[in-house]
């Protein structure tokens, strides 16, 4: 699309500057469009790698004009890994047919009645759904980081008390389950 109003195609890169490999790094954008221009990013627009392939981006609606059309859209996306010492470019552009899809490496999300596992492939961090902790578990990089160990939210208030989220009504949900982008929303009060 080549007419005045059309903020497309926009360049996007990637750089590791560092000796050693980065891993899930983000490309996070908040995209403005003109009025009418896109009604639904994630079948309209596309992110095309250096071999012009489909980086298969998550979109999220931020706002909309009064004819339903997109003004804000947040574009996620990250790359698995990042060599020493590489940038990648991207292009965002309106997507014209078919296009090659690109591998990636995204989030798995499993939600049980009992809990939500989040796997990013290098963190897998548990939510127990029954009762209230930081985490039934959480390893990175295969390493346990809680080694068995119990976590609670507490308050101390001025005169000593103590107030713990377990105490309390609280709930965990899926608040944005993307792949590149996971938001599990905890909310509650302290007994």
């Amino acid at each position: 699309m080549n007419d005045k109003t059309s903020p497309f195609p926009l360049s996007f890169s990637l750089s590791n500057p560092w000796k050693f490999p980065l891993h899930g790094m983000p490309l996070r954008c908040s995209i403005p469009l003109p009025v009418g221009f896109v009604k639904d990013p994630a079948k309209e627009l596309v992110l095309l790698d250096e071999k012009n392939r489909d980086c298969r981006v998550q979109w999220r609606v931020l706002s909309t004009w009064e004819d339903g059309s997109v003004r804000f859209a947040l574009m996620n996306y990250a790359e698995g890994t990042v060599p020493p010492r590489k940038t990648f470019r991207y292009t965002l552009q309106v997507k014209e047919g078919a296009v090659k899809t690109a591998p990636t490496t995204m989030i798995k999300v499993k939600s049980t009645a009992s809990s939500i596992t989040i796997d990013t492939g290098r963190l897998v961090w548990v939510f127990n759904k029954r009762k209230f902790t930081f985490g039934d578990s959480i390893r990175f990089n295969c390493r346990d980081l809680m080694k068995g160990r119990k976590t609670e939210l507490c308050i101390t208030d001025e005169d000593g008390f103590v107030f713990t989220a377990s105490e309390g009504d609280y709930r965990v949900s899926l608040e944005e389950n993307g792949p590149y982008r996971v938001v599990v929303r905890v909310e509650g009060s302290h007994g």
